[in-house]
């Protein structure tokens, strides 16, 4: 049985298509996910292009961010997964995104996950910042973590362990290594994963 780390924002959630829903419509800006070439791209990519607005937090009050979805084949991959190992849900949300996050954890994959823990990776004033990632994957004492972002996905890679990045424009330039391994979609994970081939 193995331990596994799942972030859930653009790995387990399609949450950067809702994401640029939310800008057009609300914002009258129109990106594509390519153009979010930094990481996080809220405070980056967006403050440098366009006006000092903190569109992530806006976001993350208004109706579309209950419309995020799971990623394909997520549901069928975490609940083949659950069967033979311990899964944890490691986010960088916002801790006061709990709550939703849960609910959304329950409606989309009840009773897969053993535990969940967001560390707001980017606080704000007044918010409080949890513990980096990799060292929240060191406290599961897990063996393989399912990621996109480039900065805990490189460290847990460097303290030996298999990580499966995938694919996104913000990791895009991110140097590979014997530990770091891209993936497209959830049945590549699965496979990886269920059949052995991580070591």
């Amino acid at each position: 049985m193995a331990r596994i780390y799942v972030d859930v924002d653009d790995t387990l959630a399609e949450t950067t298509e809702v994401f640029l829903s939310y800008l057009e419509k609300e914002h009258n800006i129109i990106l594509k996910e390519e153009h979010l070439y930094e990481y996080p791209f809220s405070e980056n990519y967006l403050q440098k292009k366009f006006k000092k607005f903190d569109y992530i937090r806006d976001f993350e009050k208004s109706p579309y961010f209950r419309k995020i979805r799971p990623a394909e084949n997520s549901q069928a991959a975490i609940s083949s997964l659950a069967k033979n190992n311990k899964l944890f849900i490691v986010s960088g949300r916002n801790m006061g995104l709990m709550k939703e996050t849960k609910k959304w954890i329950s409606k989309f994959f009840p009773g897969y996950f053993s535990e969940i823990h967001l560390v707001n990776n980017n606080p704000r004033k007044n918010e409080v910042k949890g513990i980096p990632k990799h060292e929240m994957f060191k406290r599961l004492k897990c063996s393989f973590a399912v990621e996109d972002d480039p900065g805990p996905a490189l460290s847990i890679s460097e303290m030996g362990c298999k990580v499966l990045l995938f694919e996104r424009p913000w990791n895009k330039s991110l140097n590979l290594n014997e530990n770091l391994i891209r993936v497209k979609n959830w049945t590549e994970v699965y496979n990886l994963l269920e059949n052995g081939h991580l070591k």
